[in-house]
């Protein structure tokens, strides 16, 4: 887990607002990638800070520079990625416990992960600016799955 989710270790309120050092989209999506998928599962608080690192970094940054690319809509998927997910974070659940009907958070992982990678991978093949427009210009596509997935960790942590 990086430095910038050290900030979220311990469990917190709703109403409690932690200051996070600003990051690059694509920092804050292979951050949050190593946090969901690398090493040990984490716990629903490491989740929860690489979550918000994410979608600070949306806000923190300026609009990219808009690009032309038949890619920029919906992201290739990893054939095995759901189950990845629901086998890795099988203590979630795989269904809502929410009343909000979000989706489980387990689908909710699988879906935000299979745009952060999209966007690490055309940062990997070598344009960085092609990977910060298609982070920037999908957030209203994946802040769903973000938004969710919040709703699903807090409804967790605070038996709602």
């Amino acid at each position: 887990m990086s430095s910038a989710c050290d900030a979220y270790a311990e469990p917190v309120s709703p109403l409690e607002v932690r200051q996070v050092p600003p990051a690059s989209p694509i920092e804050a999506a292979r951050t949050f990638l190593a946090t969901i998928w690398d090493g040990d599962v984490p716990t629903e608080q490491a989740i929860h800070a690489a979550l918000h690192l994410v979608v600070v970094a949306y806000h923190d940054n300026p609009p990219a520079e808009a690009w032309e690319s038949p890619e920029a809509a919906e992201p290739p998927r990893r054939p095995t990625l759901d189950l990845e997910a629901a086998d890795r974070f099988r203590h979630l659940g795989r269904t809502s416990t929410s009343v909000s009907g979000a989706a489980s958070a387990v689908a909710n992982i699988a879906d935000l992960t299979s745009y952060l990678e999209h966007a690490v991978a055309i940062a990997d093949a070598g344009s960085t600016d092609e990977a910060d427009y298609y982070f920037l210009s999908t957030y209203s596509v994946w802040e769903r799955f973000a938004r969710d997935l919040s709703i699903e960790l807090y409804a967790r942590q605070f038996d709602i």
